[in-house]
């Protein structure tokens, strides 16, 4: 299963993803317009402060949980999530 993590990440808790068995791509670097290519295979994303919009969510074929490393929800798009 892979995890994209799309901000900043601590190596220990990327260490202990990859320990579970997860495939772990850290692109702390994306910008907006290249998310929606970034997510299309990925199962997991984790976003910090980086917004994950229906584009890009439309573009995810194995997407299944989307993570906010923060509280609350208001960097994605909660509608285009759970309708995917």
């Amino acid at each position: 299963m892979k995890i994209l993590i799309i901000d900043a990440f601590s190596e220990a808790h990327l260490e202990a993803l990859r320990a579970l068995g997860l495939t772990v791509e850290y692109k702390p670097q994306l910008t907006a317009d290249e998310l929606p290519a970034a997510i299309e295979d990925a199962s997991i994303v984790v976003a910090r402060s980086k917004e994950v919009k229906s584009a890009a969510i439309a573009r995810a074929k194995a997407l299944a949980l989307i993570v906010r490393a923060g509280a609350g929800v208001n960097t994605i798009d909660v509608k285009a999530a759970s309708a995917h």
